[in-house]
């Protein structure tokens, strides 16, 4: 049964506030168009900002642009410190054997002299030998007056007789020795070993023989030896030298010379 209430306005138009079931269907007409939108309203406040969304993938690497130019070098640094020396290195190989230098003037005996035995001559002088006077010195060939050989030196008074010998070793000493006889008893001998340097001759030895002290009967010699200073730093050669003297006009005899090293 239809509600007095809602039903007892002008027309039988159900008033709003009644309840839907208390409404009579068959007092409501059909729903009619929908009216204009009306005007916006107010823009309401702006929401709270959501969360931030998941990061997107990486995209790809562009391509490597075009190398720039060099640029201008910079000036040179400080020179740093010498490092340590090194170890040293192994010694190399032992270098071939060079070519062989000249003969040295030894005899096999190892005398240093030439023509010791004054066996040869050339003129009045044994070969390889000087003298400051040639007319004082003679090849000697009488029997006793020699010692070995074929023949002997022989000087009168004031005579000499020297010969230079190289090479020569410094620091050493050499050992000189000869046999001598004269033919008179006033005939007196000196023999010297003489180091020629660039500072001057150097006297490494002398031996002097007084007449009474050589022997002059024929056949009969007198061997006399010495050995010298040492030889001083830059000698270029060593002098052998012998001179003679007599007052009663006698010669010297002299043969079988050798210089050794001592």
């Amino acid at each position: 049964m239809p509600c007095h209430s809602c039903n007892g306005n002008r027309g039988g138009t159900p008033r709003r506030d009644c309840p839907d079931e208390a409404i009579d269907p068959r007092l409501i007409g059909t729903r009619g168009a929908t009216g204009p939108r009306g005007p916006a309203g107010c823009r309401g406040p702006v929401g709270a900002t959501g969360a931030t969304g998941v990061t997107g993938a990486t995209g790809v690497t562009g391509a490597t642009g075009v190398t720039g130019a060099t640029g201008v070098t910079g000036a040179t640094g400080v020179t740093g410190a010498t490092g340590a020396t090194g170890v040293t290195g192994a010694t190399g190989p032992t270098g071939p054997t060079g070519p062989q230098g000249p003969s040295a003037s030894l005899t096999t005996s190892g005398n240093y002299v030439t023509n010791g035995s004054m066996d040869t001559f050339e003129g009045t002088i044994p070969t390889g030998w000087t003298s400051e006077n040639a007319t004082l010195v003679s090849e000697q060939r009488s029997p006793g007056r020699m010692h070995t050989g074929s023949s002997s030196v022989s000087l009168a008074d004031r005579g000499t007789l020297s010969q230079d010998v190289q090479p020569t070793v410094e620091g050493a000493y050499y050992d000189l020795s000869f046999f001598a006889n004269a033919t008179s008893a006033d005939t007196t001998l000196t023999a010297a070993v003489i180091f020629v340097t660039p500072g001057g001759d150097e006297i490494g030895l002398t031996i002097e023989i007084p007449g009474d002290s050589l022997p002059n009967a024929s056949g009969d010699f007198g061997y006399y030896r010495r050995i010298s200073t040492k030889a001083p730093e830059g000698t270029t050669a060593v002098r052998v030298a012998f001179g003679a003297a007599s007052q009663s006009g006698g010669t010297v005899q002299i043969d079988d010379v050798a210089l050794t090293l001592a």
